[in-house]
């Protein structure tokens, strides 16, 4: 179970105090691919309530580029930032 599964009001908590920019780096450097699979999931729940932020910060190149990468669940996931 994911923190932001569990406190509502956590997505915008995360988007308040600049996490996204953070996660984002996370996902876009991949110095290690659970870093990075966390911080997407981190991402999809916030895309659920701002997911016109994600888009501005870049997100959706950034995950079609490293697709590859990931399980195929993950990569279900990414689909969630598309609505």
């Amino acid at each position: 179970m994911h923190i932001l599964e569990v406190v509502g009001p956590a997505s915008g908590v995360l988007v308040k105090s600049g996490g996204i920019p953070i996660l984002c780096e996370k996902v876009h450097n991949m110095e290690s691919i659970d870093i990075a699979e966390n911080s997407i999931k981190s991402l999809e729940f916030v895309s659920y309530e701002y997911g016109d932020l994600l888009v501005e910060q870049g997100l959706l190149p950034v995950l079609l580029n490293i697709a590859d990468f990931f399980i195929a669940n993950t990569q279900v996931n990414f689909l969630f930032f598309l609505k």
